[in-house]
């Protein structure tokens, strides 16, 4: 029975059942006929057919209105159908038998049936198709009604993600608003914090790097270039000898994040340090990856295990820096930085010395051969 109802739940499953209806009909209907009789009956059967046909259409088609109008549950919609079949093959049967009778008892009232049956079935089929446009017709509204619903929600969909834009547009302001207030903060902690949320947005929002270390660069040279005393916080007390002061943490990890900006958008966004005044400081191990340091003063200052990578150092002054054990630099960042101040006093590798010497020493020679224009002044700077 279970299968017999999930089979009856398919419209084209009432179809199969009444087109196996039609058969036994004709079969028991042409029993007792002659071929003449069955040639004369011809339309009629077709008729009939179409009538029952159309027949099994309209329970299809009631069935669904009245669960749709009613809104009816699944298993009093199959009950509904499965009395609606039951009453119309009794009335199929009761009109066979009648039709019979009629038959054999008189002609006239058999023609008058079987126009009758003609009638109806065209009727029938003419309600068939007005039911199949019907039908149509409400496919497209309904269709028209999903398209108009998906339209709406992506346009929904649209205006969240506008809202949602904005909304993290603003929050992004905030956050580098709040992180530059409190980049000037007295506290360590404070600032320490500050630098930690703009190392983090750096990560989400690369678009955003160049703004961070813009900020970044203006917290480095303020707090290096402010006055030098251990009272605010921004200088501690080094053990090296020679130095008196050494910027505190936060300037360094404030160059260590500017650094891994640079590295990660492939060398492009650099940190700006020109005319940065760092004389006479600890600055051992600071990272100043792909750093511009035009015009910078490090003279005296102590840079041994500092990363120099990248770094541009014209017309910067390393009278008397330590530059011993540098990492990332090499002889080309002092032989292509005009204006670069160097002498004796200036602490190189013994490879980058001997490197650097003779290359004086090939630039002198040049210039007893080749007669220099006494307005180029830029040659004595090679020269310091």
């Amino acid at each position: 029975m279970k299968k017999l109802i999930d089979w009856l739940k398919k419209s084209e499953s009432i179809q199969v059942f009444f087109s196996v209806v039609f058969l036994v009909l004709i079969v028991w209907f042409c029993r007792n006929f002659s071929i003449p009789e069955l040639l004369r009956n011809f339309f009629r059967l077709i008729a009939y057919i179409l009538f029952l046909f159309v027949i099994g259409k309209l329970a299809t088609y009631i069935k669904e209105r009245i669960s749709r109008r009613l809104l009816l549950s699944e298993k009093i919609s199959i009950q509904v159908t499965l009395v609606s079949l039951f009453a119309i093959v009794i009335g199929i049967l009761v009109f066979g038998i009648l039709q019979t009778h009629v038959y054999e008892a008189d002609s006239n009232i058999a023609d008058i049936l079987s126009t009758t049956i003609t009638i109806v079935g065209t009727l029938t089929v003419g309600g068939a198709a007005v039911i199949q446009l019907r039908k149509h017709k409400l496919y497209e509204e309904q269709a028209e009604l999903d398209r108009e619903v998906k339209t709406k929600q992506l346009e929904a969909m649209e205006q969240d993600r506008a809202v949602k834009e904005k909304q993290l547009e603003a929050t992004d302001i905030d956050r580098f608003t709040k992180a530059y207030e409190h980049l000037r903060s007295d506290s360590l902690f404070v600032r320490m914090d500050a630098l930690l949320r703009l190392e983090k947005l750096g990560k989400e929002k690369p678009e955003e790097q160049k703004s961070i270390v813009r900020i970044l660069s203006s917290f480095i040279i303020d707090h290096i270039q402010s006055e030098r005393t251990l009272e605010k916080g921004y200088f501690i007390a080094t053990p090296i000898e020679g130095y008196e002061f050494r910027p505190n943490v936060d300037v360094f990890f404030a160059c260590e994040i500017a650094s891994q900006i640079w590295v990660d958008s492939n060398q492009t966004v650099e940190l700006y340090l020109r005319n940065l005044q760092a004389q006479q400081l600890d600055l051992i191990g600071v990272k100043l990856k792909g750093a511009n340091l035009s015009a910078a003063n490090f003279h005296g200052a102590e840079l041994d295990s500092a990363d120099l990578e990248g770094a541009e150092l014209t017309w910067s002054n390393l009278l008397g820096t330590k530059l011993e054990c540098v990492r990332g630099f090499n002889i080309k960042q002092l032989t292509h930085a005009p204006g670069i101040k160097i002498d004796e006093t200036t602490l190189l590798s013994p490879s980058i010395r001997i490197e650097y010497d003779l290359w004086r020493a090939r630039l002198k020679t040049a210039a007893r051969i080749v007669p220099l224009n006494k307005e180029d002044d830029d040659f004595d700077e090679y020269l310091v």
